[in-house]
């Protein structure tokens, strides 16, 4: 049997950190070590295979650029070595899952500046383009 699972993120909590994972088989919540992820909001998870990817967002006095990965079997976040041109921080942007192996990612702003840009970040080759 499949079990199903739901991951929350909570953007409001005394503590940014704040995430749980509920297992449908179990069904009460876990608590999730995200000591290391940084606090953030205003950010896009996209979830791949069993990875729930987070970009972007913004944390106290800065908007954040950075990618951070769950991986939804191990229950463990990591940082991917990320290659080719940074864009600028962004928060309030949309972000889908496209072609099995891609993220799009659109518009934001940052510093009073919005955008209509788009980037799509190569899952498969670990990179942004």
């Amino acid at each position: 049997m499949e079990t199903k699972q739901i991951t929350s993120f909570n953007p409001f909590s005394v503590n940014q950190n704040d995430s749980k994972f509920l297992k449908e088989a179990s069904l009460p919540w876990m608590e999730i070590n995200c000591e290391n992820t940084g606090e953030r909001w205003l950010h896009t998870s996209t979830l791949y295979k069993h990875y729930v990817i987070t970009y972007g967002g913004f944390s106290h006095l800065f908007g954040k650029t950075d990618i951070i990965i769950f991986d939804m079997e191990t229950f463990e976040w990591h940082k991917p070595l990320i290659e080719g041109v940074q864009p600028d921080a962004r928060c309030g942007h949309t972000a889908c899952l496209w072609d099995n192996d891609k993220i799009i990612i659109f518009g934001g702003s940052y510093s009073s500046i919005e955008s209509n840009e788009i980037l799509i970040f190569n899952l498969e080759d670990t990179k942004r383009t």
